[in-house]
């Protein structure tokens, strides 16, 4: 039996022992998590590192008795496929390596971005999320088993157990207008090229941090220009699923694609995640977003 409860809250309380024995991090949490810049607007900070450690000690204490796989950006496996390559074909490589002699059913893979919204998190701005998806591995396939978003700086948790029963958005509320958030980027050219943009929009960092807002009904829609990989929204995906919220690529306006599995390790924008009532609603108003970013791109 899986203790998806106690894996989650191993992970908090280790962490937080962290930061009690390191109260540099404690007191200035932004100033002293940044590590080093690996590219241009790409971090990995001690919060990154840290995370990922503590990840690995809970896979060994509460998975022993099967065979796992860590999927996570700062540890891919040698031979990953990249943007031009099949997602099947990092599934069958993870599949191998995650082959036991013991039992071929009990093949867990975990994908994790341990500071999702790194770039808010190095600036000061509490909007990133430790996303965390634990899914089975059968016949190439993801089937979900539970998945966590915990931002850390806020104490904010949304999560699927196995324990809990898949649930309903909350009913449409026609008489208030419709609420999104998007990313920083996404609003900057709103407020640049937009003077009466006729959606209500926000700002917000961490994509994994929006989804799980969005599931837990604080908003209405999430919106994205940019791809995604699948460790930014595996466990998003899984959380709006259980809520029946839909998952619809915009890359043909005129015909949006409804995504309905994880099989697939990096999705191209746009993308929008809201309650399939208004779904039409909100891709019209988003349209002229969409054209005016495909003729500049």
């Amino acid at each position: 039996m899986i203790d998806a409860h106690s894996f989650c809250q191993f992970i908090k309380s280790q962490f937080h022992l962290y930061l009690i024995k390191n109260p540099i991090l404690l007191n200035h949490p932004m100033s002293a998590s940044l590590a080093h810049q690996k590219s241009k607007n790409q971090w990995v900070t001690i919060y990154d590192s840290k995370l990922t450690e503590i990840t690995k000690l809970a896979i060994e204490k509460y998975f022993s008795h099967f065979s796992t796989k860590l999927l996570i950006e700062e540890d891919l496996p040698q031979g990953w496929p990249n943007d031009s390559l099949e997602w099947k074909a990092g599934i069958k490589l993870l599949n191998l390596k995650c082959q036991s002699e013991k039992s071929e059913k009990n093949d867990i893979l975990f994908i994790v971005d341990p500071v999702d919204g790194t770039r808010e998190l190095v600036h000061g701005i509490p909007e990133c999320a430790y996303s965390l998806s634990c899914v089975q591995i059968d016949n190439n396939e993801m089937v979900p088993i539970f998945s966590w978003i915990w931002n850390f700086l806020t104490g904010e948790e949304f999560s699927f157990l196995p324990s809990e029963s898949i649930s309903s958005p909350l009913p449409e509320n026609k008489g208030e207008e419709k609420r999104g958030f998007i990313g920083h980027w996404e609003y900057k050219k709103i407020k640049e090229k937009f003077e009466n943009f006729s959606l209500h929009v926000d700002p917000l960092g961490s994509i994994a941090y929006k989804l799980g807002l969005l599931s837990h009904n604080k908003c209405d829609f999430v919106f994205t220009l940019r791809p995604k990989n699948i460790w930014d929204i595996a466990a998003g995906i899984h959380l709006l699923k259980t809520k029946n919220f839909c998952f619809l690529n915009l890359s043909d306006l005129k015909k949006p694609t409804e995504i309905k599995s994880i099989n697939q390790w990096w999705w191209p924008g746009p993308m929008l995640w809201c309650n399939q009532k208004i779904s039409e609603s909100i891709i019209k108003q988003l349209t002229p977003l969409i054209e005016y970013f495909n003729i500049v791109k």
